[in-house]
């Protein structure tokens, strides 16, 4: 079975799906496009029996790809980053996939379209770690905030300073202008710069605790400090509830109390703290590999597809037809 993938633009969560998919899926099985234009030649030349796209494709490319081939089934991977695609272009793939329950429910709310729901992995740190030595701490003895802004920072040290611990905090910026006086006021903080993500993963990977302190953080970072089994506090978002699940404590954005009530918790007691890293773990290498993601999409790929039959010029019929992997 010949298997052409296609990612839209500039999406960079589309071109890692895609690259991922090609390194884990039989290299006899696949073969790999990713410009619609060179695209169209390709599925008209080759034939393929799966044509799987990778972000949100116009209607006019549907229609030529659709052109193109009779036998070909079309198959949409859709994610958090991509704009929901129109009724008339869902209504030309076999099947349609997202990769959160979030885009999940609003494919069925509304376009009325049942997915199949399959996450994606996340690539492990291959780079050599930063030594914690260029911070100026020690592993496991001290914790780390995502917080980026002012406001943030300021209420994750305040909610810090009420867990009573002598672990320092570590965040990234630069302690200047209004920083540099909450510096004086929260000695505990450790202000680290702005470093790029493999000093930051450095960092979160040898920390006693992750608190995650806003909605922007990637679902491939979360899932790399889950593999390092660090124990993590995280505002209520629905892609962290669904990544973490129970493995993670969750409090309110700008709640004092339960962010301080929760780093108590792991700050004084590192069992804790192991025991929730060690479920991280398992439940990051069991449910969100890119090994996992390819085999549910194998699956996909082998199930029987519905797909018009143009018996009729006004109204088509449809058979199913199961291809052999």
């Amino acid at each position: 079975m010949q298997i052409l993938f296609t990612a839209k633009g500039n999406n960079e969560t589309s071109r890692t799906r895609l690259r991922a998919l090609t390194e884990f899926l039989q290299p006899e099985n696949h073969e790999l496009r990713s410009a619609y234009k060179r695209m169209l030649w390709t599925i008209w030349y080759r034939q393929p029996h799966i044509v799987h796209v990778h972000g949100s494709p116009s209607l006019i490319w549907m229609k030529l790809a659709r052109l193109a081939t009779e036998k070909c089934f079309f198959i949409l991977t859709v994610s958090d980053t991509d704009s929901l695609p129109e009724d008339k272009v869902l209504a030309q793939f076999a099947a349609v996939v997202a990769v959160s329950r979030t885009v999940q429910y609003r494919l069925l709310v509304e376009r009325n379209v049942k997915a199949a729901y399959i996450p994606d992995g996340y690539m492990p740190v291959i780079a050599a770690p930063v030594a914690l030595e260029h911070f100026g701490v020690r592993s496991g003895q001290y914790c780390v905030t995502t917080a980026q802004t002012y406001e943030e920072i300021k209420w994750v040290a305040q909610s810090y300073a009420s867990a009573k611990t002598k672990k320092k905090l570590a965040v990234f910026a630069e302690d200047r202008g209004h920083l540099k006086r909450l510096k004086r006021r929260y000695p505990f903080l450790l202000f680290v710069g702005e470093w790029g993500m493999r000093p930051q993963l450095s960092l979160m990977s040898e920390a006693a605790l992750v608190i995650v302190a806003h909605n922007r953080l990637s679902g491939n970072v979360l899932l790399q400090i889950m593999d390092a089994g660090r124990a993590i506090v995280a505002v209520g978002a629905p892609h962290y509830e669904e990544i973490l699940g129970v493995t993670g404590k969750f409090v309110t954005a700008g709640d004092l109390e339960g962010l301080g009530a929760s780093v108590r918790d792991f700050v004084g007691d590192a069992r804790l703290q192991r025991r929730f890293g060690k479920e991280a773990r398992l439940r990051a290498r069991k449910h969100f590999t890119w090994e996992n993601a390819a085999g549910q999409y194998m699956r996909l790929y082998s199930q029987p597809k519905v797909r018009s039959v143009p018996l009729d010029s006004i109204r088509p019929l449809y058979h199913a037809e199961r291809l052999a992997v």
